[in-house]
């Protein structure tokens, strides 16, 4: 697919997101769920973050873990699927002088919004 690329650089996102799952007692132990002042969520949920092709979508890395826990964990978790001549896409709240400093060390570029 060629618009995968911005010249040589494959483009490339992290972003994270919620997924209700199964209203069971395994998943409300495992993965949590969150409550307000009128009570819990009506169902678990889990964190994703992934690592995906801009263009297609594809998605090339996967980290799950509790509702509560910050996506920030997840996009550490994430820097080994990270290669050489890509361009990563991040959020705000991944960027830090780390992050970039670890993106770099893999030979990628890290541009955040």
């Amino acid at each position: 697919m060629p618009n995968v690329y911005f010249g040589r650089y494959r483009l490339m996102a992290i972003d994270g997101t919620l997924f209700h799952t199964s209203d069971t007692k395994a998943n409300a132990a495992a993965f949590g769920r969150s409550s307000n002042q009128y009570g819990p969520g009506a169902y678990p949920q889990v964190k994703c973050v992934l690592l995906a092709e801009c263009v297609s979508h594809a998605v090339v890395g996967l980290e799950m873990d509790r509702y509560d826990v910050s996506e920030v964990h997840g996009a550490y978790r994430l820097l080994s699927q990270i290669g050489p001549d890509m361009l990563v896409l991040v959020d705000t709240c991944l960027i830090s002088g780390a992050f970039i400093e670890q993106v770099r060390a893999r030979r990628a570029h890290v541009l955040g919004a």
